[in-house]
């Protein structure tokens, strides 16, 4: 058993940022890789298809949509879905690896994690090899039309379903016990408190205004990302 966030996890979080960032000095191309991330994406439906679970093993999270609107970043011929996927794919990828729970590390499901955020990495990287030219706006609407149909699907398949993690968020007052989670939100970091309690308390104090501060704050992440997207983009390989 590895302990979050302790010394082994930090090695493994290191390890998969590293590797991409040390493959993407050689000639891949990216294209490819969409095609090796959406057969590790089929591979991990095949492998749950006997246990499958409409409210849990859906492609319906960020990191699991990914590699479908590189698809049709390979058949389109626009650079919206491209500049898309190296703009906040290095960060979804990232993200995905900080928050996977390492536990138990050899199984296939949290090697398949591990494995595929950092290919996702790796094809942002690649990507902004050349330059980004789409601007924020188009890039942002793509990302909620996302977590637009993702909402719905929480709210029609309900039965604690959670994509995106967005009950988490959005409903931080609700106690109900979510098949997908982020074990690390329930870490009691001051005392009995966990994240997940600061975030109810933060609800709390702020009532309807938690909205305009939770869109406020995911916004302005999302456009930090891409600002250092673009400077990443500019730096000669």
């Amino acid at each position: 058993m590895i302990e979050i966030f302790s010394l082994s996890h930090f090695l493994i979080i290191i390890f998969f940022i590293i590797l991409p960032i040390f493959l993407v000095r050689f000639k891949l191309s990216y294209k490819v890789l969409i095609f090796l991330l959406l057969f590790l994406e089929v591979l991990r439906l095949e492998v749950n298809l006997d246990h499958f679970e409409i409210n849990e093993d859906l492609s319906l999270q960020l990191c699991f949509i990914y590699p479908f609107i590189g698809v049709l970043s390979v058949f389109f011929k626009s650079s919206l879905f491209r500049d898309y996927l190296g703009s906040f794919g290095w960060f979804f990828g990232v993200v995905g690896i900080v928050f996977s729970n390492p536990n138990p590390l050899f199984s296939f499901s949290t090697l398949h994690l591990y494995f595929y955020h950092s290919l996702m990495i790796l094809i942002s990287f690649l990507i902004l090899k050349n330059k980004i030219t789409t601007s924020f706006l188009p890039l942002f609407i793509v990302l909620i039309i996302q977590i637009f149909f993702t909402f719905m699907g929480n709210f029609i398949i309900g039965n604690g379903c959670n994509y995106m993690f967005l009950n988490t968020f959005l409903f931080p007052y609700d106690k109900a016990v979510y098949k997908v989670n982020i074990d690390v939100l329930s870490m009691h970091v001051f005392g009995s408190l966990s994240y997940l309690d600061i975030l109810d308390k933060i609800y709390a104090c702020l009532g309807g205004v938690y909205y305009v501060f939770l869109i406020s704050l995911f916004s302005t992440i999302i456009y930090i990302v891409y600002i250092a997207s673009l400077k990443i983009g500019t730096k000669k390989p």
